[in-house]
């Protein structure tokens, strides 16, 4: 044997010790689970009232010098919605 390398006692004692250390990672998160209460599980958001006017604002990012010939290719998307309210005027 080369020195460097490990025998097979030493790799079952490697592997030995990790799964002693999992195991241990793993009741802690059980027992961590399960004394909290439990989530409620989301509710499926709404839409907003078809009555109300929509408006929709796609938010480009900056093309940077010299790839403006290049193709953009969507990697991502955030969307959201937001109820603007407008005070009613007096009068």
């Amino acid at each position: 044997m080369r020195t460097g390398e490990l025998s097979e006692e030493q790799y079952a004692l490697v592997f030995e010790e990790t799964e002693t250390g999992v195991a241990a990672i793993e009741a802690q998160m059980d027992k961590s689970v399960g004394g909290s209460k439990a989530k409620r599980a989301p509710r499926p958001r709404k839409g907003f009232a078809a009555h109300l006017e929509q408006v929709e604002v796609v938010i480009e990012p900056e093309t940077p010098a010299g790839c403006e010939a290049l193709e953009k290719i969507p990697i991502g998307e955030d969307v959201s919605e937001r109820l603007d309210v407008t005070p009613r005027s007096s009068g």
